[in-house]
């Protein structure tokens, strides 16, 4: 699995070295839109890895390979895990450092919300393919950042149930994800 990872890591050298710049600016800049916007941009990094695979015929030299299914897919989310945990531990200790926890609670619901993304296009991708998916998976981003930016107009609402929420959306996107990785499987053996 680590082989996986350092290909696509390899593979998208040049959009780690544009998302950290983005992100070193974004820590010195106080705008909610930023910290989400780098969150949800990190967390579609899997979905240009599976883009560069696609027009690379990469499938066909994994059947090659002693990989299984399991592990082909699950390098994919195991990306998209460390490339979100990673941009939001971040950010958060960017806001840390500036003593500003008034977004804390934003940001991680943003990386929850990512992460439930993920958990949906994913498997929209190894059904349908990359190119085709990337059009469904900017309608989804469009869709949940203008849910999230109108729950912060709400916010003192939020912060009222804020002890109830996030822990409801980390256990959703974990269950998310964990169905969505065994539907990806059955998916990438099926379209293969």
């Amino acid at each position: 699995m680590t082989g996986l990872l350092q290909k696509d890591i390899s593979i998208l050298r040049s959009e780690f070295y544009y998302a950290l710049i983005l992100l070193l600016v974004t820590c010195f800049v106080r705008n909610d839109f930023l910290y989400a916007f780098c969150i949800v941009y990190m967390s579609a990094l899997p979905i240009a890895a599976l883009g560069y695979d696609e027009r690379s015929k990469w499938h066909k030299l994994a059947d090659m390979l002693p990989f299984t299914a399991e592990q082909l897919v699950g390098s994919k989310y195991l990306l998209g895990f460390l490339c979100t945990g990673g941009t939001t531990c971040l950010l958060t200790a960017c806001q840390i450092g500036r003593a500003s926890f008034d977004n804390l609670s934003v940001m991680l619901l943003t990386a929850c919300t990512a992460l439930i993304l993920q958990s949906i296009e994913l498997p929209l991708m190894f059904w349908i393919g990359a190119e085709k998916g990337r059009l469904l998976y900017l309608l989804l981003m469009i869709c949940s950042s203008s849910v999230l930016f109108s729950l912060k107009s709400i916010s003192p609402l939020l912060k009222l149930h804020s002890a109830y929420l996030l822990p409801a959306v980390a256990l959703t996107a974990i269950a998310a994800n964990l169905i969505s990785i065994k539907i990806s499987g059955a998916l990438y053996r099926h379209t293969k």
